[in-house]
């Protein structure tokens, strides 16, 4: 297992050895994973599930998309379950429906998802191998491993980390949806966690007794677990958060929308990670440095939000695995004005992913189109792609 000291540049550690089993420890008590070793042939099991409602279905039950409990032992071992490494990452973008995607996915008999955005090949790079080892789901051996941390695409350290650690062989799947809607929808989600505490209120909803992994229980395990740091973990994420202050953008929002993303003469605001997230070439390129582009999936974020079953479709095919998903997948929320799953039962995501957009006034949309323009037509030809909302850009 290689340590994360290659991806640092020489002379800032003495030692490459970042095994940290005190801290995995500590993480395995707070959240409550299970692991075990089995030697018996495997399999995929989809069924009905004899309590409320769910599902099993690999190594887990499913109650809703999101409400994922690992079977129990002697299941595990009839089935072979174990955990490894991801062979497909959700990349990006944030605010395109990255979460909705992995949420179908999740139902798919040949992947098993996790549950929680690792934030790993990025700002928390300095818990070490195995602690992200200790986040990846449990899956039978005909099931594909898939996490989702949509920051990867915009950050320097991701594309190298993942190359040195997970090999050149990995699969990439990204969501890129019309810049313009995708900063309105950010500038609507940071806006709303900063002024009213939104995320905060939501993380005190969670029990930490229970084993069921979210977002706020990890958030939470890592800030437990910075007070057990070693002088080597120290450094590393001392050196991962000044690179990230020399090269990223910050988010930031006013009033407004307008006054977030244009200053006072006018001119867009590129200083403003809203904006800046959606100028996606200059990142694609940094991708394509070190991964060739077969292993990427491109999907139009439009079209997925009107109709996701074709780019489910591209998914299967990317992942060479079985067709699954059809119309009668889902069902549309007119309330919430997205689609939903509806087989094999009804879950919807919540009230944080319906939020209504601000009204933005012509000009500004016209500001905003001509600035990402040459950018998308860049990104076009890079990718040999064409998008349906390049024509609205």
């Amino acid at each position: 297992m290689h340590g994360i000291t290659s991806v640092i540049p020489a002379g800032i550690f003495k030692s490459k050895s970042l095994l940290y089993f005190s801290t995995f420890l500590l993480f395995v008590t707070v959240i409550g994973v299970l692991h075990l070793s089995s030697n018996t042939t495997s399999f995929s099991v989809f069924s009905i599930g004899s309590r409320g409602g769910g599902v099993e279905q690999g190594c887990y039950r499913y109650n809703t998309a999101s409400d994922q409990i690992l079977l129990p032992a002697e299941k595990l071992k009839e089935r072979h379950c174990n955990q490894s490494f991801p062979d497909a990452i959700i990349i990006g973008t944030k605010k395109s429906g990255t979460t909705a995607l992995r949420n179908f996915l999740t139902f798919h008999p040949q992947i098993s998802t996790s549950k929680t955005e690792a934030h790993f090949f990025e700002r928390r790079y300095y818990l070490g191998m195995d602690w992200y080892f200790s986040l990846m789901p449990y899956a039978t051996p005909d099931q594909i491993i898939m996490e989702k941390t949509p920051r990867y695409f915009v950050h320097p350290l991701s594309p190298r980390a993942i190359r040195t650690h997970l090999g050149q062989d990995k699969k990439f799947i990204l969501i890129l949806r019309d810049p313009v809607q995708r900063a309105i929808s950010d500038f609507t989600h940071v806006f709303f966690t900063t002024s009213t505490k939104e995320e905060e209120d939501q993380q005190r909803q969670f029990d930490l007794d229970t084993p069921r992994m979210s977002n706020a229980i990890l958030r939470r395990t890592v800030d437990a677990l910075k007070a057990t740091l070693t002088d080597e973990q120290k450094t590393v994420r001392s050196y991962v958060k000044k690179l990230e202050n020399q090269v990223m953008k910050r988010s930031w929002v006013a009033d407004t929308f307008e006054n977030t993303v244009l200053f006072r003469n006018g001119s867009v605001n590129s200083e403003n990670s809203i904006i800046d997230t959606g100028i996606y070439v200059k990142y694609m390129k940094k991708w394509l440095a070190v991964f060739p582009r077969e292993q990427f999936l491109v999907i139009d974020g439009e079209e997925f939000v009107y109709n996701p079953l074709p780019s489910l479709q591209k998914v299967e095919s990317f992942l060479n695995i079985s067709n699954f998903f059809t119309h009668d997948t889902f069902y549309f929320d007119f309330r919430k004005k997205f689609f939903c799953l509806a087989q094999p039962f009804r879950s919807c995501m919540n009230e944080a992913k319906g939020r209504t957009h601000p009204l933005v006034e012509q000009d500004v949309l016209d500001t905003l189109r001509k600035f990402y323009r040459p950018y998308n037509l860049e990104l076009m030809k890079l990718l040999n792609l064409n998008f349906s909302w390049l024509t609205a850009t």
